[in-house]
């Protein structure tokens, strides 16, 4: 279920978090990539990130909703 797959990523990043890693979701049922960071906590490199990714696809054609949003 949601609630139990989100206590455990929670738990996973809390663990990754101590070894200075990450957790990346690679599978789930869409439904849940609203509800879930999948991608994992974002990094300070994030807002460079978007920015490229917004002069790269201004109008958000490649992979729409799923990565840089």
């Amino acid at each position: 279920s949601l609630p139990e797959a989100a206590a455990m990523l929670a738990r996973l990043r809390r663990v990754a978090a101590d070894g200075q890693g990450s957790v990346v979701m690679t599978r789930c049922p869409p439904a849940w990539k609203r509800e879930l960071p999948v991608w994992g906590t974002p990094r300070g490199d994030w807002a460079l990130m978007k920015k490229v990714k917004r002069e790269l696809d201004p109008r958000d054609l490649f992979n729409p909703g799923r990565f840089v949003v």
